[in-house]
């Protein structure tokens, strides 16, 4: 569990992450899924701390379209109780996502809201939109607006993200002059170096959250492993197969001895002795998605063993 002194504010020992999509109140098709919606229903009575999809200021048509079947297909599942994902930041935007977790707060699941920064578009535009978008969600959220989580591991984007470090930077510290007040949460990637980690630690983001899926490429360095959604630039993987190889699992024990920060470890919890053995090296809270959607009754043991 994360506290912070003086702050009424709590982010549970179990995450749920981007799995409930951008409102933190289900995703279509998900939710005609009954395993699915009950563990919406546990989420809401345990006050699990829900983190959305990312929303950008504007809205973005990425890889994945609801409207559009055969787009579903850049998110599918991958080994045993694995996914791929090549969704590309599809969403409607700040505005249209504020309200809809507005909605979701008032029906009782306690949602925090992911903004991607678009580093590509250059530095005075990343302080102009993330202005706007804290503004956004103030308006919308009130009260409720205490925590913002901001993106900077999406493996299907423009930018590189091994590119990102300085602008990453730059934006946690131009977020802190904007609304001091405001707890942020980094999201990096297991393609970061762990000095991005130490620097937005300097630059004052509150929480590090490490990390996102894995890209293909990293995962199976293989050119002869083509990645099944290489149209899309490969996808990134998560949930059990980038546990094999201990590959992140070993990245977040070596950024547990870099920085000082809080941590939320993720990626690749598939079962509650994976957790269990997150909280063993240094675990803050821990983040659970593909297990929600892979294997729901162990993402049901995940939550009632911490959260309840």
């Amino acid at each position: 569990m994360i506290k912070f002194k003086g702050k009424d504010i709590r982010i549970s020992p179990v995450v749920i992450s981007t799995i409930f999509g951008h409102a933190g109140n289900g995703m279509f098709p998900l939710v005609l899924k009954p395993s699915y919606r009950k563990l919406l229903s546990l989420a809401k009575e345990t006050k699990t701390t829900i983190l959305t999809k990312s929303s950008t200021r504007y809205k973005k048509i990425g890889n994945y379209r609801p409207r559009l079947p055969w787009t579903w297909r850049v998110i599918r599942n991958f080994g045993a109780d694995g996914m791929i994902n090549a969704y590309g930041l599809t969403n409607n935007g700040v505005l249209f996502n504020a309200e809809k977790i507005a909605e979701a707060l008032r029906q009782g699941y306690n949602v925090m809201p992911n903004y991607h920064p678009e580093l590509f578009k250059g530095e005075d535009r990343m302080q102009s939109d993330i202005d706007e978008a804290i503004d956004i969600y103030s308006n919308a959220l009130v009260h409720r607006f205490k925590i913002l989580e901001i993106n900077f591991s999406c493996p299907n984007i423009k930018e590189d993200i091994k590119e990102n470090i300085d602008m990453a930077v730059q934006c946690v510290k131009w977020s802190k002059v904007f609304a001091p007040n405001l707890v942020l949460i980094a999201k990096i990637s297991i393609a970061h170096p762990y000095e991005l980690a130490q620097e937005l630690e300097k630059a004052g983001v509150d929480i590090i959250h490490a990390v996102n899926s894995v890209p293909y490429n990293v995962l199976c360095p293989d050119i002869n492993k083509q990645s099944p959604l290489h149209k899309y630039g490969g996808g990134g993987v998560s949930g059990g197969p980038v546990n094999e190889n201990k590959l992140v699992y070993n990245y977040n024990a070596g950024l547990r001895l870099k920085v000082n920060t809080h941590l939320i470890m993720g990626c690749g919890i598939n079962s509650l002795y994976a957790a269990k053995s997150y909280k063993d090296i240094g675990a803050d809270s821990i983040s659970i998605c593909t297990v929600v959607k892979r294997n729901p009754k162990e993402a049901e043991k995940i939550i009632l063993e911490y959260n309840m």
